[in-house]
């Protein structure tokens, strides 16, 4: 006799909203913690990135991986 294992079918929807709660909470309570320390950051670099670039004169992945977390 065979048996054949079955899974309920899942759109992902539980998942979709799990993720929504979590980054809403990300964004609106961790980012802003994170916020006085780039800028200080920032203003480290004033000199040789002119208020652009985080670490260089150019962008580096710090600053796109910047701009990723704060895109959402």
């Amino acid at each position: 006799m065979e048996t054949y294992l079955t899974a309920e079918a899942n759109d992902g929807t539980d998942q979709k909203e799990e993720a929504l709660k979590k980054s809403k909470n990300f964004r609106e309570n961790r980012i802003p913690k994170y916020f006085s320390f780039f800028e200080r950051v920032l203003k480290g670099n004033e000199e040789t990135g002119k208020g652009k670039y985080l670490v260089s004169d150019m962008l580096t992945y710090a600053d796109t991986t910047l701009w990723q977390v704060m895109d959402g």
